[in-house]
């Protein structure tokens, strides 16, 4: 059986000063990661669940659960098992950040994600 990909690049970044539409691209790439559609290593998405956690709770953190990991990490890597490491790992990474403002971590967050070859892409299954 044959399936047909259909795969859009956008070209189109925004102007730095303009803060929505930063915060739009921002929560598109948190969505894409976080549902898969960007395929990522898993040391990459620890540290963008923790940069995620700091953009959305600051210093102050979250209390992580595997119920909550949900909204930080695809479902792929909500193993059971690596529940507790991945909880221990993200805290340890989101310490390091403290003190990044939520522009500052925003900014950190897409940085990694433009770095990815397949960043802009939109892929159409049929």
């Amino acid at each position: 059986m044959y399936r047909i990909v259909y795969k859009v690049h956008v070209y189109f970044e925004p102007d730095s000063k303009d803060v929505y539409a930063e915060e739009m691209m921002y929560r598109q790439a948190v969505y894409d990661v976080v549902s898969s559609r960007y395929p990522c290593a898993e040391e990459d998405v620890l540290k963008l669940a923790a940069i995620q956690m700091q953009v959305e709770y600051g210093d102050a953190g979250f209390d992580l659960t595997r119920e909550t990991l949900v909204r930080f990490l695809p479902t792929k890597y909500l193993d059971a098992a690596k529940t507790a490491d991945y909880i221990s790992r993200i805290k340890a990474e989101h310490a390091a950040l403290a003190g990044n403002t939520n522009a500052q971590a925003r900014s950190r967050y897409m940085a990694i994600v433009k770095a990815w070859q397949i960043y802009g892409s939109s892929f159409f299954f049929c």
